[in-house]
């Protein structure tokens, strides 16, 4: 019986909020509190009848910056909390689609849709500012979307900003357009949002403050000192390789490098090395890989620097693009003569069907290295010969319009 008036009672909370009338009031119409009605019933730009989402489409004529809230006609229930406003910019006649879910009234992230105009980028920087910054909101701490310094993807609408807080304590802070107030905090974008706070607990710590423009959102991480000082780390395009080179300050209990690449339009990371630290340095110290197995295209690159503990952070993000060879070829393989292994290298310049096999001096084949299609690019493939006796080999690259033959000697 307990449960069936709890059921009750939640469905009758449920059609009272959902017959609620909600408006929009703002600049945009004098805070006029009855003047744009919002509607759930599938008309104005509302999408579901009766889900709990309010829409008002509303052309605003002349452009500029607006205020606004989701009210009652009688200022008796406002959203978001007292004080705090929405805000907007608009081009000339823009129809603009608010939005409310009415679902989530305990949620103060109203409404449903944080930030009206998505694309409404202000012209002015965004910055962090707060107890770190001196509340400065004209100042250099600017926040970034360009994959660099704690931002991990350029161009996602994340924004970053890193500050290293040298004294443990509580700290309030906010994003806001440079020059203005208006911002996000931790109650949404606002004329006056609400300060959010981070926590730090330890001297030195990196504090990494985010927005994410999509949602409206900030929130913030906190990463302690890890035993590896990164000097630098870049990346280069050497013949048929990527050469990634870096170079550590220091390193304390310092396990390994994750070297971690992906396409450029992609999100996803895939570790394709793991490199050995020095576990303990007081000195520089220089590390390389190269990417010997490369395609066509745009790359980024990072370190993953483990320490003994299994604590990690990442470096900056490189970026390199390869274009696709300008002929196809078969280099002879190193070393040359071998024993037991020995590397072929070979190049497409278009996406091709490749076959790589090796034969013996009376034409008879001893084994298939390579069968399969191949994105343009610069490959290289190992032979071990443990099997084979000792002799005068060849090798033969073939696609459907190129054949190219070379020989190796094996001498064990």
């Amino acid at each position: 019986m307990k449960k069936f008036l709890t059921v009750f009672t939640f469905l009758l909370f449920s059609i009272a909020v959902h017959a609620q009338v909600w408006y929009v009031a703002g600049s945009l119409n004098g805070w006029c509190s009855s003047c744009n009605a919002m509607y759930d019933d599938g008309t104005n730009g509302d999408a579901v009848s009766g889900d709990g989402i309010f829409t008002a489409n509303i052309t605003i004529a002349t452009p500029g910056r607006y205020e606004w809230k989701v009210t009652k006609s009688d200022w008796s229930t406002s959203y978001p909390s007292p004080g705090n406003c929405w805000v907007l910019t608009t081009i000339p006649n823009q129809v603009v689609k608010f939005t409310f879910n009415s679902n989530t009234l305990a949620d103060i992230w109203q409404p449903n849709n944080n930030i009206l105009n998505a694309d409404d980028m202000p012209a002015n920087n965004i910055l962090a500012v707060g107890d770190l910054q001196g509340w400065n909101n004209s100042g250099p701490q600017i926040m970034h979307d360009d994959g660099l310094d704690g931002d991990w993807l350029a161009g996602d609408g994340i924004y970053c900003w890193h500050y290293v807080v040298a004294t443990p304590g509580t700290y309030s802070w906010k994003a806001v357009i440079s020059g203005t107030w208006d911002g996000w905090g931790s109650d949404d974008r606002g004329v006056n949002a609400n300060n959010a706070s981070v926590i730090t607990n330890a001297p030195n710590q990196d504090v990494y403050m985010y927005l994410d423009k999509n949602t409206g959102r900030i929130t913030s991480t906190i990463i302690d000192a890890l035993p590896v000082e990164l000097n630098s780390f870049t990346a280069s395009v050497m013949n048929v390789f990527v050469v990634l080179n870096w170079t550590t300050a220091t390193e304390k209990n310092s396990s390994s490098f994750e070297v971690e690449k992906k396409q450029a339009d992609i999100n996803t990371w895939q570790k394709i090395a793991s490199v050995k630290a020095a576990d303990l340095s007081n000195s520089p110290r220089n590390y390389s890989y190269a990417d010997k197995n490369i395609t066509a295209g745009k790359y980024n690159y990072r370190l993953k620097m483990v320490d003994n503990d299994g604590s990690f952070n990442y470096s900056s993000i490189v970026n390199v693009d390869i274009s696709a060879p300008v002929k196809f070829e078969l280099a002879q393989n190193f070393p040359n003569p071998f024993n037991p292994s020995t590397t072929i290298r070979y190049q497409l310049p278009v996406n091709s069907r490749i076959t790589l096999k090796v034969f013996d001096m009376l034409g008879k084949e001893v084994t298939t290295l390579v069968n399969e299609q191949k994105l343009a690019g610069s490959y290289e493939v190992t032979l071990n010969a443990d099997k084979l006796s000792s002799g005068v080999y060849y090798y033969q690259l073939k696609t459907d319009n190129f054949v190219q033959t070379k020989k190796f000697a094996l001498v064990k």
